[in-house]
């Protein structure tokens, strides 16, 4: 919920969206049109973001999903 919430705000903003889903979530998901979905049972995450940053990493990340996925989350970001 939290996750939907988000991606229709940044979206709202004109921010460009990027979300990872599951398999399960991935028709919800697209509905609420986010710029790029990344499924991350069948995606390299860090590897697809990398390539849609240029290697740069994104702004900003909501992660409602765990530790382990938070401290993952921190290479993901951008520097400055």
């Amino acid at each position: 919920m939290l996750g939907s919430i988000t991606i229709q705000l940044a979206k709202l903003h004109g921010f460009k969206v990027f979300t990872t889903v599951s398999s399960s979530k991935y028709d919800y998901v697209k509905q609420l049109a986010p710029d790029v979905i990344i499924n991350y049972q069948t995606e390299d995450v860090d590897k697809k973001l990398a390539d849609l940053t240029d290697g740069l990493g994104v702004n900003l990340i909501n992660d409602t999903v765990s530790k382990k996925e938070a401290e993952l989350d921190l290479r993901r970001l951008a520097y400055n």
